[in-house]
């Protein structure tokens, strides 16, 4: 797949205003489970808020080591720029590992959002 230097900043760009999306998303979710779970006494369903309090967090954190990588991209991507005068070349990506990352996260946390919102519509 070819790209330009300028599409790569671009879409960088375009995954960090994303990312930072999903990550105050999971924190309201996050406060959204306290505040459900507060209200329940029974031991399954306490189990079952732990467990999506776990994927939530490990969302989080997979947001954080997406943005590094995002960012290292972005580096490089900025000394090529630089290293063309400005030109916005055009590269070839044989495989865009984190295209491919992206994607497999966003899935994750749509899935993960949608299973708790299920899970609360049966228990409210």
């Amino acid at each position: 797949m070819k790209k330009s230097l300028g599409q790569l900043h671009h879409q960088a760009t375009d995954w960090l205003r994303e990312l930072d999306f999903y990550a105050e998303e999971s924190n309201l979710l996050l406060i959204r489970l306290e505040e459900a779970e507060s209200k329940t006494v029974l031991a399954d369903l306490k189990l079952q808020f732990e467990d999506f309090k776990k994927q939530f967090k490990s969302l989080l954190s997979e947001i954080v080591v997406m943005k590094h990588d995002i960012g290292v991209r972005e580096a490089v991507v900025e000394e090529l720029t630089n290293d063309n005068l400005g030109e916005d070349k055009v590269i070839s990506i044989t495989d865009d590992v984190i295209l491919k990352d992206m994607k497999e996260l966003v899935q994750e946390f749509m899935d993960t959002r949608f299973l708790f919102n299920f899970f609360l519509s049966k228990q409210m």
